[in-house]
């Protein structure tokens, strides 16, 4: 028999009308509209049909570029502390697109949440509750998290043009408020273009798109743009949003395709910056 994770009645909703769901052994049943959130053998909850994601086949090739000197030194050192520093006692962390392993430690009574599109990735994870769902539409009730986490992960929300990349991102940020609880935090990295840049691909990206197919797996912006859609999702529900931009050498080397991390370039040679949103609920 399954068992179900600790807390979990107390997190999970039905992916479609939020409402509460009854659980069993083997599956979550929603009970206003039945929708139901199943349980896989390894542990994984997911919402209706799993699809392929770009990461499945890739994540064990990434995991090399992750523990590369100089993608912990730009990305995620210093990220991952002020996510440790935030993370209260019995806290509920949702990180959002959690991939096959956490980037961060967390306190024994905290309750971590994985949340990925990637199955094959999310199974890998050993979050306290994994599951295979996408950001823009979360099996998870009205203020339930205490923070939310999201490393580098809105740049692979993407749609047909820049204003469907656009409308998945602002789906993402109105879900986080959703589900925050009062007081709580929600603290996303990303890697953000010069506006001269981001114009650039606003009117080139559906051609590329079109060209590329799902390849083209990838949407960025720039720190202006991402506030604006934060703060446009979120309005009325937040005491503020803090921008933290974070430097490191220019020329450090590092992989900045992380499916091919034998191939390496300087830091000054790439137009993406890492920064950090920080948004708290009132």
């Amino acid at each position: 028999m399954k068992s179900t994770p600790t807390g979990l009645h107390d997190i999970l909703a039905c992916p479609k009308c939020k409402s509460s769901v009854t659980l069993t052994d083997v599956e979550a049943i929603c009970t206003s509209c039945a929708q139901t959130v199943a349980l896989f053998e390894n542990g994984v909850w997911a919402c209706g049909r799993i699809g392929r994601s770009y990461f499945d086949s890739r994540f064990e090739t990434m995991e090399d570029s992750y523990s590369n000197a100089g993608v912990q030194e730009i990305f995620y050192r210093r990220q991952s502390h002020s996510v440790q520093q935030i993370i209260g006692p019995g806290s509920v962390v949702l990180d959002v697109g959690c991939g096959a392993r956490m980037r961060y430690a967390s306190r024994p009574d905290a309750t971590i949440i994985g949340l990925d599109p990637s199955f094959a990735s999310v199974a890998q994870n050993t979050a306290g509750i994994r599951i295979c769902a996408s950001a823009a539409e979360m099996p998870i009730q009205d203020s339930s998290i205490d923070l939310i986490v999201c490393f580098y992960s809105l740049h692979h929300m993407v749609g047909l043009d820049h204003e469907g990349c656009s409308e998945q991102v602002l789906h993402a940020f109105t879900e986080f408020a959703r589900i925050l609880r009062p007081r709580g935090n929600i603290l996303v990295f990303e890697v953000t273009l010069p506006t001269p840049l981001y114009l650039i691909e606003m009117v080139s990206w559906k051609f590329f798109r079109s060209a590329l197919g799902s390849r083209m797996d990838m949407h960025f912006y720039s720190i202006s743009a991402l506030r604006e859609i934060a703060l446009r999702a979120t309005r009325g529900t937040m005491v503020g949003l803090k921008i933290t931009r974070f430097s490191s050498s220019p020329f450090r080397f590092f992989p900045p395709i992380l499916s091919i991390p034998r191939f390496r370039i300087p830091r000054i040679l790439s137009p993406l910056s890492p920064i950090a949103l920080h948004l708290q609920r009132d």
